[in-house]
């Protein structure tokens, strides 16, 4: 089976997207969007800029450029306070980065 991950780039820009299964829906109420969104919110700011965002009841769509690599590493050092969580965290998120 082919592996559709992509190893994304610091400052590359991205259209990420995803839609369910046949007739299936991803968001079946107003709720489900706002999970959606605030788990959004949490996760991905540190790591990347996001310019715009589509949600539909079966698919999402949206447009980021992540961020550069000491964007990220500041972040997590400021909210984890450790360097050895950076490369756990974002290691496999973004492939050709240096710590030093």
């Amino acid at each position: 089976m082919p592996d559709y991950h992509v190893s994304m780039e610091t400052d590359g820009i991205y259209h990420i997207y995803s839609r369910a299964v046949g007739q299936e829906k991803l968001f079946k109420c107003e709720d489900n969007y706002r999970y959606f969104l605030t788990k959004y919110k949490l996760h991905i700011p540190p790591v990347a800029d996001t310019f715009a965002w589509c949600l539909l009841p079966n698919h999402f769509h949206f447009l980021v450029k992540v961020k550069s690599i000491d964007a990220i590493k500041s972040y997590y050092l400021a909210v984890k306070g450790k360097n050895n969580f950076f490369p756990e965290v974002v290691s496999d998120f973004i492939k050709g980065f240096q710590i030093g």
